[in-house]
């Protein structure tokens, strides 16, 4: 067994013993046991007809058996002179599967099975393949996926192999399976292991890892495996584990409003809600969901924080993962966390939880750059002078933060919720989201802000959380009742609790599930909006009430529904008042215009604004600032959306308490742009008004209903009128469907079906284990796994045409953070429009070779400036599609 290696360097023989770095992996997982107690716990509350004992056996007995599949000739004959060198069996290949399926299928081998039989009786004396494969699968699956099954394949192992294996698998069988194990039968039997796989696979990968990482010096010579183990394996296992930043300080016990959330002013006390969390959270013990319903801007981050830490407190959490629908939201969220989540944590100063910012564009925000590896120097000192304390923001560990699939696994993350949805997708590495994730609190915002599709992902995202022990926080300021239902049944289906029957109960609302028993506690209102509604049929009325505004030395929003709608928009408004106090914020600018349009946008609109730098700017923006985004206008105009959309919309308006209103708009007011609110519509009702933009929500009957009631109110009074204009938008039975809408609806219906179908289709079943229901040739890429529906999209790469060549858009640079500053996200039958052709394609594969990816993946296009300054052409022959900085891609 010592002639077969493990780990190898590149371009020396130098290399790691096969036998050692299996113990590393297992060491490695001891160490993780060892210092996350609550993880620990958690495994052994997951396993409960297995004896705890026993199941930390088996699991270090699988964490060695990881590698098992390359002792084969398919993984040792890749190093030839390696092999050489150790006077390894020289043998063909006679199965090239990698080494992880080999695995598998060496362990459950009729001629291997003798080595490691007699220590795992089942109460008929034979191992039982069922009971035990998820442990297997999540072993052997510690690359991503879960292996396959090559039970029919002709091993032909050479018979010097199968003596090195029978000799490796009998040491480790009676080192950590000294004795033997009765498994359960039985019932019990075949879910005995299935819930605890879904931890297993993701510390599994996390082991090796860290395992294979620069804290574990190769080692050639064969020693004792105790003595390895002792000697070498746990104490570089140890230190390892201690730096890579997945274990945080303890949180903070007790603490009060202030102390838990420092960046909230002295003069300022808890909100109902908030006093809620602070009193109630911390009551129970288990899986526990929280739902926050109050108006926008009423304090539900900071509740849902208070929540999180009274979980923390009782020993049950880490800390917390925030998942909001955009990378904007989440960008913003980031910054508010990164100036006070230290203080949920004791020792923050010294020992430092890394906060985590999870989405695809992270690696371009500087302030998460700046945060990664703060407490470190390059020749590995402390940054800090002494006697200072560390710096007192952000900070990420680096191995943590080297790889987008490690993102959940920090103590404190702020990302999009589609990074928490891949952990219940077939993706390649779902088990570390999941693991993070499971270890953590799930807070997630705007839970109503979710097509079809993604919101029965949610779902099965809280059955997961509810399953693996763990707890969840929804927040919404326009939650509809049967969503509410929807995710209240699926946090219960985990739990094993009974699934109550959630109210319609007005704003504020806290509801919570806690040890089987459901309660909602209606709170007191403190923040109340009380917005004048209008409903508006004329395009160019609302664009005068925006002039008006201007005017009056005031700011505005006015909201469209498409991206060509607001570049249009825009342009008029630009006609009749200054460009440069007209401003368009949509998600078809590059990466770096998008993120520079949002500073600008917050700083103008944003809480910390003034009157003088407000003055006079108009918004023209799409759904991109409808979530989480803190901004503020005197006035705001929309496009008819969902009644839980316009209402979220609203909240932009005079949301911030000032000093100074412009004269005629003294009070929160929205004009909305809506087709006429008749009883019987007829045929092609709304196109007028709302052109393509009528499509965006294929819910005609809803727009109807919305519109239906808003005509009514006039006056809407939030929090208090939230519920009842919600339900009733949806509420066939008090409004009945329009005949002309009828067709509109039942395809909405059907589609909406379809989509669920397919969520639940795509989705992990927990009840299954890891890798009992896909086989791994059903997993995929993270890349190829969706968390939301629409039309297929690629991603442009924008290239400028200059004086020596090429240029990517946004810098000289050839980096990959340059290379993503320049990317847009387009519809596929978009950028198919665009693809280039000829001598032009030869001139793109030539730049694209000069990338740090080569150009895979993403589409180059190149623009050349136009005589007018700031507009950029396509150079494409035949294309009209033209780009600028102010206004953003436009397909001309």
């Amino acid at each position: 067994m010592y002639h077969y290696w493990g780990k190898a360097a590149k371009g020396s023989t130098a290399h790691h013993l096969l036998v050692y770095h299996c113990l590393d992996v297992a060491a490695t997982l001891r160490a993780l046991l060892d210092a996350d107690k609550r993880l620990h716990q958690r495994l052994h509350a997951l396993a409960p007809a297995v004896a705890p004992a026993d199941l930390d056996a088996l699991l270090l007995y699988f964490a060695v058996l990881h590698d098992l599949g390359k002792f084969a000739p398919a993984f040792q004959q890749q190093r030839q002179d390696i092999v050489d060198k150790l006077d390894g069996p020289p043998a063909k290949r006679i199965c090239n599967a990698h080494h992880s399926h080999l695995g598998k299928a060496i362990f459950f081998d009729e001629d291997i099975v003798v080595a490691w039989q007699p220590s795992l009786l089942c109460r008929d004396g034979w191992p039982h393949k069922d009971i035990l494969a998820p442990l297997t699968d999540a072993a052997f699956g510690h690359h991503g996926k879960p292996p396959q099954d090559l039970s029919d394949s002709n091993l032909r192992l050479p018979p010097s192999t199968a003596a090195a294996i029978r000799q490796f698998m009998g040491e480790v069988c009676s080192r950590f399976l000294p004795g033997p194990l009765t498994l359960p039968g039985g019932d019990a039997a075949n879910q005995a292991f299935r819930p605890v796989s879904w931890f297993f696979a993701g510390l599994l990968v996390v082991a090796d890892w860290l395992a294979s990482g620069q804290g574990f010096a190769y080692c050639e010579t064969p020693m004792d495996l105790a003595v390895y183990w002792n000697e070498r394996a746990l104490p570089q296992a140890r230190a390892t584990v201690a730096d890579c930043g997945m274990v945080s300080p303890l949180p903070r016990q007790g603490g009060g409003f202030h102390e838990l959330l420092p960046h909230i002013e002295q003069k300022y006390g808890p909100t109902p809600l908030q006093a809620y969390a602070l009193e109630v959270a911390g009551r129970d013990s288990g899986p526990r969901l929280f739902i926050f319903e109050d108006v926008t801007g009423a304090g539900k981050t900071e509740a849902a924080l208070l929540a999180a830490h009274a979980v923390m407190a009782g020993g049950e959490a880490h800390g917390f993962y925030i998942g909001l629908p955009t990378m904007a939201t989440a960008n913003g969220m980031y910054a508010r966390m990164a100036a006070s989540y230290r203080a949920l944590f004791m020792d923050a100063d010294t020992v430092v939880p890394s906060l985590m910012l999870a989405h695809g564009a992270r690696g371009i925000q500087d302030a998460f750059l700046h945060s990664i590896g703060l407490e470190r120097g390059r020749d590995g000192e402390s940054d800090a002078a002494d006697g200072e304390q560390p710096d007192s923001g952000a900070f990420c560990a680096a191995w943590l933060a080297d790889n987008r699939k490690k993102s959940l696994l920090a103590p404190c993350g702020v990302g999009t919720l589609d990074q928490a949805l891949l952990a219940v997708l077939p993706a390649k590495h779902q088990c570390l989201r999941l693991l993070g994730l499971g270890r953590n609190v799930l807070i997630a915002d705007e839970v109503h802000a979710y097509d079809p599709y993604t919101t029965r992902l949610l779902e099965t995202l809280l059955t997961f959380q509810a399953g693996l022990g763990g707890c969840a926080i929804l927040l919404s300021a326009t939650l509809p009742r049967r969503i509410k239902q929807g995710l209240a049944a699926a946090f219960c289906r985990g739990a094993g609790y009974p699934v109550p029957a959630v109210s319609a109960d007005p704003l504020p609302l806290a509801t919570r599930l806690a040890n089987g028993v459901f309660t909602e506690t209606p709170l007191a209102q403190t923040r109340t909006l009380s917005v004048a509604v209008t409903l508006c049929h004329d395009p160019a009325e609302a664009l005068d009430r925006l002039v008006a505004v201007h005017t009056a030395g005031g700011c505005a929003i006015l909201l469209c529904n498409t991206v060509d709608r607001a570049m249009a928009a825009r342009n008029l408004l630009a006609e009749r008042l200054p460009p440069a106090d007209v401003l368009l914020f949509h998600a078809r600018f590059a990466l770096c215009d998008r993120l520079a349009i949002e500073e600008r946008v917050l700083a103008i609109f944003g809480k910390g604004s003034t009157t003088e730098i407000r003055r006079g700017k108009i918004l023209v923006a799409t759904q991109v600032i409808e979530q989480s985004l803190d901004v503020d206008a005197d006035f705001l105009v929309t496009e008819l959306a969902p009644m839980e959309l316009v209402l979220q919309r609203a909240g932009r308006c005079q949301r911030h308490n000032r000093k100074w209103r412009p004269a005629g708009f003294v009070g929160p007011a929205v004009l909305v742009l809506s087709p006429p609110a008749v009883d019987e519509p007829g045929p092609g009702w709304g196109e007028a008004e709302l052109g393509k933009g009528l499509f965006v929500y294929p819910g005609h009957d809803v727009l109807w209903r919305t519109a239906q009631l808003l005509a009514r109110w006039e006056r809407v009074e939030l929090p208090r009128d939230a519920r009842e204009l919600v339900e009733g938008a949806y509420d066939a039975d008090a409004l009945p469907t329009p005949a002309a809408l009828q067709s509109a609806e039942d395809k909405q219906t059907g589609k909406a079906s379809a989509e669920k179908s397919l969520a639940l289709f795509n989705g992990l079943e927990f009840s299954q284990g890891y890798g009992t229901d896909a086989a791994a040739g059903h997993w995929h890429d993270d890349r190829e796994t969706p968390t939301r529906l629409g039309e297929e999209r690629v991603t442009l790469r924008l290239v400028r045409v200059v004086d020596d060549g090429l240029a990517l858009w946004a810098g000289e640079g050839l980096d990959a953070a340059t290379c993503a500053r320049s990317e847009v996200s387009v519809p596929k039958h978009r950028g198919d429009a665009l693809a280039a052709t000829d001598a032009w394609q030869e001139r793109l594969d030539a730049f694209a070779a000069t990338l740090p990816d080569k150009g895979r993946w993403v589409r180059l296009v190149p623009f050349v400036e136009t005589e007018t300054a700031g507009v950029w052409h396509c150079a494409l022959p035949g294309t009209t599609a033209v780009y600028s900085r102010e206004g953003g891609l436009n397909y001309g």
